[in-house]
């Protein structure tokens, strides 16, 4: 898995991860290639992320792909994901070295 990314961040809120995307939205080469959000944040829902992200996405320079992260996987969580066209997929926690390797390679 050596080399799988060239950067990494990290946001700890919602609105910091919504910021960092209103604030580069027009340089593609800042835009996050890959999201992981998990669904149970500590002050928000994953799916607070997705509402702003969807709501910003037509004047992103580009595309990224979000990746839902959830201890549990639900039913209901996975149909709602599908809705979504930029939600590529429904992960469970604790992510595997298969799961990046397969996420990166495509």
């Amino acid at each position: 898995m050596k080399n799988f990314c060239k950067d990494v961040y990290h946001f700890s809120t919602v609105a910091e991860a919504i910021t960092y995307f209103k604030n580069h939205k027009k340089n593609p080469d800042l835009i996050p290639d890959v999201v992981f959000i998990d669904i149970n944040l500590q002050a928000e829902t994953g799916w607070e992320f997705i509402d702003h992200y969807e709501e910003l996405s037509p004047e992103l320079a580009k595309e990224t792909h979000i990746y839902m992260l959830s201890a549990s996987l639900s039913n209901a969580d996975v149909v709602k994901a599908k809705q979504y066209p930029f939600v590529k997929g429904f992960l469970n926690k604790p992510l595997s070295k298969e799961n990046l390797t397969q996420i990166f390679a495509s």
